[in-house]
């Protein structure tokens, strides 16, 4: 079934519905304002795709009054109360609310992509994303849906959540965002709350990092064992391969929800779902990261073969930091 294959994606398109919009005054902001105000980020830059930089304030993208006054309003309120609750309420939180908000900020960031220069100064350059380009997270679009739609998601959600505790620093360094399209990964750290989310793996990076992330859940990380963590994920996202598949029942026009069935991951295969881990690879995704999250390699981070961790010691024992980055203890884990 083509789901959604007739939504528009242009400048003058709801992102989320694509209604045809008379009135383009009406704009949904990728970053909350809440989010913006809370963290004092509207004059603040984000790197996109083709390294430019744009204020967050610009981080603006077409969507008509219904989606926004009404869906998108109410999926933002419920994750800016729990945030504003602390990070026991972000813990408690639906997880299909949390992969629909962040989701919806990187396909946001795409989206606003479509109308931006590759080269501001060259208007003849193109532009940073093409609707075709863009149609490689159709299923994504698709998933987003649920946020005005009734979905049911057979067998969870299609997607691995995971939120931290961390510490807080300095009033000036208590977010960063980052995400990596490609793999369908995004991370967010608003305060004491860390969040990654990795879409369309069908819960695959839960299940293996299962046993590490219930040992993490009980103390507070520093942020740079944060950013090794979304590291991890991320780059085993990208060794997946196999290519998720759905089944939909039901039809968003008729009068019942539509209904998603993950297929197994795994199928009629017996190779590995997983590549296998290089070290040295993983390595330099590690370091690009934290480069991204003001750190660097050098930041107290332990290397060994080029297999680094501020996580876990030499002995597989957990790293207990202080805000200060300071190891103040260590903690054996199940493995």
């Amino acid at each position: 079934m083509k789901l959604f294959d007739d939504i528009s994606l242009t400048e003058y398109n709801c992102f989320l519905c694509g209604e045809l919009l008379i009135d383009c005054s009406t704009v949904e902001h990728v970053f909350p304002k809440w989010l913006l105000k809370r963290f004092d980020l509207w004059n603040e830059r984000l790197t996109l795709l083709n390294t430019t930089k744009i204020p967050y304030k610009n981080l603006v993208i077409p969507c008509c009054a219904k989606c926004n006054n009404n869906s998108l309003s109410q999926l933002e309120k419920r994750i800016e109360l729990a945030f504003l609750d602390g990070y026991e309420t972000m813990k408690r939180l639906d997880k299909l609310d949390v992969f629909r908000w962040m989701m919806k900020i990187m396909y946001g960031l795409l989206y606003r992509e479509l109308t931006l220069l590759r080269e501001r100064a060259n208007s003849s350059s193109g532009y940073i994303i093409t609707p075709d380009e863009l149609k490689k997270w159709r299923m994504l679009r698709v998933f987003l849906q649920s946020i005005r739609l009734p979905f049911i998601f057979h067998n969870d959600i299609p997607a691995s959540v995971f939120i931290f505790k961390l510490h807080e620093l300095h009033s000036d360094n208590n977010y960063f965002y980052n995400d990596t399209p490609a793999t369908l990964c995004s991370m967010v750290r608003m305060g004491e709350v860390g969040i990654i989310v990795c879409a369309e793996d069908n819960g695959m990076l839960s299940d293996v990092f299962f046993d590490l992330y219930s040992a993490l859940e009980t103390i507070a990380l520093h942020p740079i064992q944060f950013y090794e963590f979304f590291a991890q994920v991320t780059y085993l996202r990208y060794l997946m391969n196999r290519t998720p598949k759905y089944l939909f029942t039901g039809h968003h026009l008729a009068d019942h929800p539509v209904e998603v069935v993950a297929m197994p991951m795994k199928g009629l295969s017996e190779k590995p779902i997983f590549d296998e881990w290089d070290p040295n690879y993983y390595a330099k995704i590690f370091e690009m990261i934290l480069n991204k999250g003001g750190y660097n390699i050098d930041s107290g981070v332990r290397c060994q073969d080029m297999a680094c961790s501020t996580l876990v010691d030499e002995n597989n024992k957990i790293v207990l930091m202080d805000k200060y980055q300071n190891i103040v203890g260590k903690k054996a884990w199940k493995k």
